[in-house]
């Protein structure tokens, strides 16, 4: 079965180990557990650490580069993807299918050209943003990134929790700058991750992008565990009425922050599903649990597992209870795959329709 995680923060513990002087560490550290998991493609996504965010457009390119290596020293085992035929031709070959994401534009402030490199690099989507307001868009708290940049020169990354976001009344949304890169997106075939982005900013985005290609890569439902990370409601349709989908993130504050767990993430499946139907649902696991403490410390500090489901390795079971939960092997293989790909196609031929369209 072709099985995709749309959300792995995997290039971090990469840089950290590649600076150390390792090599192949996707292949050596990472591929045997994917493997056992059944996942054999992976969104893999460029994130910069909050010790970094005073030189996040360096830190893209360090990024890019290392993964750029990571392929080349591993031919045999992991390939960069940039269609669905591409992904399925790799995954037939043995080989993890690579589909390279970033998570949140605030380093295309620091240097424009940075986009264009990114979609030469291989970039199939994009979140506007992570948890900080910049120049595109708005996330949650939304955090000013400015003062984020300043204090990231501590090279610590627990200061994170004393930054507040906007009052009410000056929470803000997509921005002129944001609707351009959100036109030059969909020209590019670049999807829409819609994940992080605040209630405001989710609706201007999908408003501005004009392409079809939108999905969020790690959301929870909102009615199940009700923080503002997770989509509500109206925000599960919409994104069912552009065709997208939904990838179920695994992280325990996402799932339920008093009792996580497997079956409370297969809540959230079974919710979105009845909601909005199983063609929407796909996988973002979010999963940390190879993270070590320098690694947690970039984002902020320790962060609570989730009992049964922490890491790949606990995937088969999952896909187990899923069963007994009445999801159906059908309804599994179109959360595995089957509808993302129809997703990404879309993107793809969208772009092949209007590549001249805008500018």
């Amino acid at each position: 079965m072709y099985f995709i995680d749309l959300h792995s923060d995997i290039l971090l513990d990469v840089m950290r180990r590649r600076s150390k002087g390792e090599r192949q560490v996707i292949e050596k550290r990472h591929l045997p557990i994917l493997q056992i998991a059944g996942i054999n493609a992976l969104g893999l996504t460029i994130w910069i650490e909050l010790d970094q965010a005073h030189r996040a457009a360096e830190r893209t390119r360090e990024m890019i580069q290392a993964l750029t290596a990571e392929l080349s020293e591993s031919t045999e085992s992991l390939v960069l993807v940039k269609t669905p035929e591409d992904a399925q031709g790799a995954i037939e070959a043995g080989k993890l299918a690579i589909l390279l994401t970033i998570e949140g534009m605030a380093a295309l402030e620091e240097d424009e050209t940075l986009f264009l490199a990114l979609c030469n690099a291989g970039l199939t989507s994009g979140l506007l943003t992570w948890n900080e307001a910049n120049g595109f868009a708005s996330g949650y708290p939304g955090y000013d990134y400015s003062e984020a940049r300043k204090l990231s020169k501590s090279r610590k990354g627990f200061w994170l929790t004393g930054l507040d976001g906007p009052s009410e009344g000056e929470v803000r949304g997509i921005t002129s700058k944001g609707r351009l890169l959100l036109k030059n997106m969909a020209k590019m075939g670049v999807m829409l991750d819609l994940s992080h982005l605040n209630d405001k900013s989710f609706w201007d985005a999908l408003d501005a992008y004009p392409g079809p290609g939108v999905f969020a890569s790690h959301s929870n439902a909102r009615s199940v565990c009700n923080i503002p990370r997770n989509l509500n409601d109206d925000q599960i349709k919409a994104i069912a009425e552009r065709d997208g989908v939904i990838g179920l993130n695994a992280f325990s504050a996402f799932v339920d922050p008093d009792r996580p767990g497997v079956d409370r993430f297969i809540d959230h499946a079974v919710y979105i599903a009845d909601l909005v139907g199983t063609r929407h649902l796909s996988f973002g696991f979010d999963f940390i649990d190879y993270m070590n403490d320098e690694d947690l410390e970039s984002i902020g500090g320790e962060l609570p597992g989730n009992p049964g489901l922490n890491g790949a390795e606990d995937v088969p079971n999952l896909i187990s209870e899923m069963k007994k939960r009445g999801f159906s092997n059908s309804d599994l293989k179109g959360i595995a795959w089957e509808n993302f790909a129809r997703v990404w196609r879309t993107a793809i031929d969208f772009k092949r329709r209007n590549n001249d369209r805008f500018y």
